[in-house]
């Protein structure tokens, strides 16, 4: 498998090569292979969020390594998902959110 080094800048769209379009694209349309879902969902995980990048960037500005913290937990709480599948929310708790009463 061929990888692409993450780009610094989190604005910028990451590199990628056609194997990880074409997985993207097998995925959305709901024909992908099973080294094609692997190969989205670390693409998506590493490259898309950089959730195991370092996501302080020096400079003047907070922004990029703002913006890059809120890709990184995008990315976190995706892993999360796929490996604590079991652990779903009670639904009165989503119930409460959706009527504006937030239960911790």
């Amino acid at each position: 498998m061929e990888d692409c080094v993450p780009q610094t800048n989190p604005l910028l769209a990451p590199d990628f090569i056609e194997a990880d379009i074409q997985a993207l694209r097998a995925v959305a349309g709901g024909y992908a292979e099973e080294d094609q879902q692997k190969r989205a969902i670390i693409f998506i995980v590493n490259n898309i969020c950089g959730t195991y990048d370092c996501a302080f960037r020096p400079g003047g500005s907070d922004r990029e390594t703002n913006l890059a913290l809120g890709k990184q937990r995008a990315g976190q709480i995706l892993v999360h998902l796929l490996q604590n599948a079991e652990t779903k929310t009670p639904a009165e708790k989503i119930q409460a959110r959706i009527l504006g009463r937030s239960k911790k």
